[in-house]
């Protein structure tokens, strides 16, 4: 995976659930992603048990990708990128979770 785009095709082509990656022993929550256009989108778990609690349907900023998917990297080299990621974006745990989900 290598850009915002790779993240469109996929989900474009099958929207799913994906879960949160809690680092602080939380269960995960699951999210629904889906595609409309090239902007990608992120609203409560579908089917499955302990979904999120998003209210309504919120878009991902595709301004952000660059900045997350370094976060995510030194997140799961161990380093704590919370603060860092709050300021980035309130929607650091999808992004997180679409990352992991897609082996970024």
């Amino acid at each position: 995976m290598r850009s915002y785009d790779d993240l469109v095709d996929s989900f474009r082509g099958n929207p799913r659930n994906v879960c949160t990656t809690p680092k602080n022993g939380q269960p995960p929550r699951w999210f629904w992603v889906s595609v409309t256009g090239s902007q990608i989108y992120v609203e409560s778990g579908k089917t499955k048990e302990m979904n999120s609690r998003i209210q309504g349907r919120r878009a991902l900023n595709r301004g952000k990708f660059d900045d997350m998917l370094e976060l995510y990297h030194r997140r799961e080299r161990g380093e704590s990128v919370s603060s860092e990621a709050t300021a980035k974006t309130h929607n650091q745990v999808y992004w997180f979770g679409i990352l992991k989900e897609m082996n970024a």
